[in-house]
């Protein structure tokens, strides 16, 4: 059993008339604003989904569950044993079972940089992280919203939305001064199904 409720994410952002009526002989500048707004709330979604801490009406993101981990000697430049233990840690979880398209690793750039100059050993010439960008078949994703290394079935990693994104213009509160207020709201919450599909490096 897997308990959610909707915490809400916004954005906001102001225009000026002026600037509407400027604007009308190029492309819609208010497009430009929700389009804006709607990837600023996807990265904080993104963001809250992996390291939520639960507080002040926050998701608890991947990273704050009861997932597994697995110990690094420098967690920022794993060697390939670290790396496979991170895997077998899932083999030990019986996680290894899910459907393999399921599974993804996630980590920074400077983990991915790190891995991609450390060599498995000292005589293939292979690297931990090699250039099509997978290890041991998985895909790798890069992303400074990730906090370590970590290995998963994100399937398992549930995203549930209670709208759409719900958009609101507002001419009137600053109308005195010509300027326009724009907002984006949604409703979303995580929730981790299966933690032991996930595995995550610690120091």
């Amino acid at each position: 059993q897997v308990s959610m409720s909707p915490k809400t994410v916004g954005a906001y952002s102001q225009l000026t008339k002026k600037l509407l009526i400027e604007a009308k002989e190029v492309p819609d500048i208010e497009v430009l604003i929700v389009d804006d707004m709607a990837k600023q709330i996807a990265s904080a979604i993104q963001d809250k989904a992996l390291s939520g801490d639960g507080s002040s009406n926050t998701p608890t993101g991947l990273y704050n569950s009861s997932i597994s981990t697995k110990t690094c000697t420098d967690q920022n430049d794993p060697t390939w044993a670290e790396v496979v233990g991170v895997w077998s840690t899932l083999g030990g979880n019986r996680a290894l079972s899910l459907p393999r398209d399921e599974f993804a690793w996630i980590c920074p750039s400077t983990v991915a940089g790190n891995m991609m100059v450390k060599t498995k050993d000292s005589g293939s010439g292979r690297f931990v992280l090699e250039d099509d960008m997978r290890i041991m078949g998985y895909p790798v994703v890069v992303s400074e919203l990730c906090s370590q290394l970590t290995l998963g079935a994100f399937r398992q990693l549930m995203l549930c939305y209670w709208s759409g994104l719900d958009l609101l213009t507002d001419p009137y509160s600053n109308g005195s001064s010509g300027t326009i207020n724009f907002y984006a709201l949604q409703d979303v919450d995580v929730g981790v199904r299966l933690p032991t599909a996930f595995c995550k490096t610690t120091s």
